[in-house]
């Protein structure tokens, strides 16, 4: 160090460290921009030049369930956001009953919890689902109904009602369709999240009625619920 005369003063000293350990190789690097396939045993998968937003190292892991039809299929890490949908290919740890090939998902799990699924098809007994997330997957059979709920009672008299409503919600898959009727009249119906809302209008007649209700999911599971009502 030099003052502003250049008078000088130094420090020598020995800095005494350890080698730092190389970082581990990618494996299966995709980057962001290009098309990218994974395939293994177990999983498969095609990435779309605009799903990912950053490259990733990605990584991917199975474990054994109770589940006689499927592993934990571990697809890289749930915190990593994806930009569009993929089709994801999962193997069964069994082949899958040919009575139940078309009531077949695949759910996405956070522990133990089922966050949300969506029905798969089953080609050459190989599941293929579209999903836009990564995280852990399982296969499932989905052969429930959706439930139907409502505060209406059978033989009420709803006079005085202006809003019929009921909610539909479905274990396993989501709700595809809902409609109701009226002694086989279609009733207009909106839909907030999972509830569904019928103004009363004309269609429904003042008198005793029979009202239908119908809802199905994903993997075609009806349920049906029906009330007769009084206007």
């Amino acid at each position: 160090v030099y003052d502003t005369r250049y008078n000088k003063s130094s420090v020598s000293f020995f800095v005494r460290g350890s080698a730092v350990a190389a970082e581990p190789k990618c494996v299966q690097e995709m980057l962001a921009g290009k098309r990218n396939v994974f395939k293994n045993q177990f999983i498969s998968l095609v990435l779309n030049e605009d799903a990912l937003y950053d490259h990733i190292c990605f990584t991917s892991a199975v474990r054994n369930s109770t589940n006689p039809y499927s592993y934990i299929y571990s697809v890289h890490d749930n915190t990593v956001p994806l930009h569009t949908y993929f089709d994801l290919m999962l193997n069964p740890k069994s082949p899958l009953p040919a009575a139940l090939k078309d009531k077949v998902a695949v759910v996405l799990k956070k522990g133990e919890t089922r966050v949300n699924g969506s029905a798969a098809k089953v080609i050459n007994q190989q599941v293929v689902v579209s999903v836009n997330e990564f995280g852990d997957y399982e296969i499932v059979t989905d052969q429930r109904a959706p439930v139907i709920s409502t505060t209406l009672k059978d033989a009420q008299n709803i006079s005085k009602n202006k809003i019929l409503s009921f909610t539909v919600r479905d274990e396993t898959t989501s709700v595809k369709q809902c409609t109701a009727s009226v002694d086989g009249q279609w009733l207009r119906l909106v839909q907030k999240g999972n509830t569904y809302y019928y103004e009363m209008d004309d269609y429904f007649a003042a008198g005793k009625h029979q009202l239908v209700i119908k809802a199905s999911d994903e993997n075609d599971n009806v349920a049906t619920k029906i009330l007769n009502l009084t206007r």
